[in-house]
């Protein structure tokens, strides 16, 4: 599964989101160890849809999709230290996700409106507020993204990416990271397939 091809990397991968990475891009970036966005990026919406393009998230078939889907991920996103919270709000449109910055920087996120926060207004550097509420599927903004913790920070382009790792070139750092990240794409599509597939057969 996607799980054990990102175990066995040995390279730390770096997602550069310059637009959107959205639906199954959005569990690509998510998966990498570090996810740099442009100040035009967005992450997200990744609402599942049958073969005829109808939504099936409010039906018993939904709800097994979304846990099939997030069981194949969560591994990868534990690794690189993505909240599962915004990656499942992301394909559950029945969550309120909330978040707060606390004094050091550090964000918290939680599962209900910012009235339900777990700190207090004085342990927070910016005020408890609601990223998606029931009905509505997660896609973050740049900032966003960046102050929940899922993006790393803002990058304008691959090669100020690569100055804040200390790769010189863009040359240098290309053949081995494209293997990885086509290798993690076809696990990706794969599993997405094998599910459009189930529901087609569902449909019929």
């Amino acid at each position: 599964g996607l799980g054990d091809v990102y175990k066995r990397q040995q390279i730390p991968l770096i997602a550069l989101v310059k637009n959107r990475a959205i639906s199954a891009a959005s569990w690509l970036a998510a998966s990498c160890d570090h996810i740099y966005v442009t100040p035009a990026a967005s992450v997200g919406g990744a609402l599942i849809y049958n073969n005829s393009q109808t939504e099936i998230t409010d039906t018993p078939l939904g709800q097994k999709m979304r846990s099939i889907f997030l069981s194949g991920i969560r591994g990868p996103i534990t690794d690189a230290g993505k909240n599962q919270l915004l990656i499942q709000a992301m394909i559950d449109p029945e969550l309120t996700i909330s978040y707060a910055i606390l004094a050091d920087g550090e964000p918290v996120i939680w599962a209900g409106p910012p009235a339900h926060s777990p700190t207090s207004e004085n342990e927070c550097r910016q005020a408890p507020r609601q990223l998606v509420g029931p009905g509505q599927i997660l896609t973050l903004t740049a900032s966003e993204a960046v102050a929940t913790g899922l993006a790393d920070k803002y990058a304008i382009s691959v090669s100020t990416l690569l100055t804040d790792f200390g790769i010189p070139s863009a040359k240098q750092a290309s053949s081995a990271p494209a293997h990885v990240f086509e290798t993690r794409y076809r696990q990706i599509r794969s599993v997405t397939e094998r599910y459009e597939r189930l529901v087609g057969s569902l449909d019929g």
